[in-house]
């Protein structure tokens, strides 16, 4: 069973989340170094803890129909399960894997991508929502988000990625890379495509066949590579189709802008990272034309070489302050 790095991105209640992840097999302990690793254990140059060395570990398949009611979506044929993280650079002392050197750049070589994978998270019951500072420390010089402490209420979760070859909906979406349940326990999927130099969000269909299927008109860029500190891109989209099997139509648009660079520690760890602040506006009309319903919400993307989306932490809808102070979504990469 092996390791690599994942980026998953759901919207869920009207938010939407990023969740870049290194990700491995169910029973696979992933590492950037020995302390990583349970005692009698060492981190391998694949970046996964084994006894003595990279042998021990084999090729397993995820049983993708457990617990999801995706049927079909467990062949693992070629889906990304067995593939390794791309570049990540010289090897240490020991065989420790390591990144390129930081130089505040995130590039799409850096982060990889597939299906049939899981990312674990410590997070938190959005009816529950979580106290926050996003106003960073200067330690030496540089910011540092700490985001390691526990809170009341976390738990520990795994965010899995399906193959959508086989599903449904998958004639609907040929270019489809990869679909991922929207929210922990949830019914429905976010549909997503890895293009040159950009992940889009392309859909959102249901685990039950015709219950929910949204086109994204064009499909939503998540990120555009390669980006630094100053970037921003944005995207308008017409989101239609059928929600709960009635007709649907909004609009939506996504404002991601780059906006500062430093540490955040999590439970996982200290990374380097490119703070990533995102603005969602929904737009929903109605019988009258002149009235629309709008909401908005705010999310900041903690995004690491190698590793993506170290911590996440989103707004309620339709927040006033900026940076806030509670959150309703506040996720953190965990082991």
């Amino acid at each position: 069973m092996r390791c690599t790095i994942i980026y998953l991105a759901y919207a869920a209640s009207g938010a939407l989340g990023l969740v870049p992840a290194a990700a491995c097999g169910p029973t696979t302990r992933y590492c950037y170094g020995d302390a990583q690793c349970p005692p009698g254990y060492q981190c391998t140059p694949r970046g996964v803890c084994a006894p003595g060395d990279a042998s021990a570990i084999g090729d397993g398949g995820l049983d993708l129909d457990a617990g999801t009611g995706v049927d079909g979506a467990g062949d693992d044929g070629g889906s990304g399960h067995d593939r390794l993280p791309r570049d990540r650079g010289t090897l240490a002392d020991g065989g420790q894997p390591l990144c390129p050197a930081w130089d505040g750049v995130i590039e799409q070589s850096e982060v990889d991508y597939g299906a049939g994978l899981t990312g674990h998270y410590r997070t938190i019951d959005p009816a529950q929502p979580a106290n926050v500072s996003l106003v960073p420390q200067t330690i030496d010089g540089g910011s540092l988000w700490d985001f390691s402490a526990a809170v009341p209420g976390e738990t520990s979760i795994a965010v899995e990625t399906f193959d959508p070859a086989g599903t449904w909906f998958a004639a609907d979406f040929p270019e489809a890379t990869y679909t991922a349940l929207l929210e922990d326990g949830g019914d429905l999927l976010g549909v997503f495509r890895v293009g040159v130099d950009v992940l889009e969000m392309v859909g959102v269909v249901s685990l039950a066949e015709g219950d929910t299927e949204l086109f994204y008109d064009p499909p939503v860029v998540l990120f555009r590579y390669p980006f630094r500190v100053g970037d921003r891109w944005s995207t308008e989209s017409l989101v239609s189709g059928v929600y709960g099997r009635l007709a649907a139509g909004f609009y939506e648009t996504y404002t991601f802008e780059v906006r500062a660079a430093g540490k955040v520690k999590v439970p996982a760890g200290t990374f380097d990272v490119l703070e990533v602040h995102l603005l969602r506006l929904v737009e929903v009309p109605t019988l009258n034309p002149y009235y629309w319903i709008t909401t908005t919400a705010i999310k900041y993307l903690f995004v690491a070489q190698c590793y993506g989306t170290v911590a996440t932490v989103g707004s309620r809808d339709d927040e006033e302050q900026d940076p806030f102070t509670v959150a309703r979504e506040y996720k953190r990469l965990g082991f």
